[in-house]
C-alpha cells in the first residue's frame, strides 16, 4: 500500500513523538492513501 503524508521530506521510519501535540487528533502521523487529498492540504 502507498500511503502519503502532506510534508516535504521522505519518513523512512515515522516518530510519533514528532508529532504536534495540539493537531486535530491528537499527536500522531496522519497519512492518506488519496493523493489528491494530500496535494490540497500542502502548505
Amino acid at each position: 500500500m502507498l500511503l502519503y503524508h502532506t510534508g516535504f521530506d521522505e519518513i523512512p521510519v515515522p516518530d510519533l513523538r514528532r508529532g504536534r501535540i495540539n493537531a486535530d487528533f491528537g499527536q500522531g502521523f496522519y497519512l492518506s492513501d488519496d493523493p489528491a487529498f494530500v496535494e490540497r492540504r500542502s502548505f
